[in-house]
């Protein structure tokens, strides 16, 4: 395979609207030698390029689910403070059907760190810290 120079990778990378650093991409093989993982040369950098972009996509995809979790966690942590709050106000099946409704995962993680102490945390102001903790145990 002929080496690529930075200025292909970047011509390439904005060919396909990639996601990519070009600089990283070109950097991080150039640094080893245009090799794979098993010191294998690497035969077409192209095909590396699209590998990078897809591993990209994968966990763009992943940071927002997680984001979609944390907001669905603090929409059900609103409604379980309104209820705690107010029960006079509220039917108690109200909060078990919220509870219930919320997908196992998100039960799961935001049932660790406690319904309670999700609702402290935003109503003090806290609300990027709690959601920097749900967020790294999310992963």
């Amino acid at each position: 395979m002929k080496r690529p120079t930075l200025n292909e990778v970047k011509a390439y990378c904005t060919e396909r609207n990639s996601n990519v650093d070009a600089e990283a991409f070109f950097f991080y093989y150039e640094t080893n030698g245009w090799v794979q993982g098993k010191g294998k040369p690497i035969r077409n950098w192209h095909a590396c390029l699209s590998t990078w972009e897809r591993r990209n996509k994968q966990q763009e995809q992943k940071s927002t689910s997680a984001l979609e979790a944390w907001a669905i966690v603090r929409k059900a942590a609103m409604a379980f403070r309104d209820y705690r709050m107010n029960p006079h106000n509220h039917q108690p099946e109200r909060w078990k059907w919220i509870e219930d409704d919320l997908p196992e995962k998100v039960r799961t993680v935001a049932e660790a760190f406690g319904w309670r102490s999700i609702c402290k945390s935003i109503d003090a102001g806290n609300e990027d810290v709690i959601r920097g903790q749900f967020l790294k145990a999310w992963k």
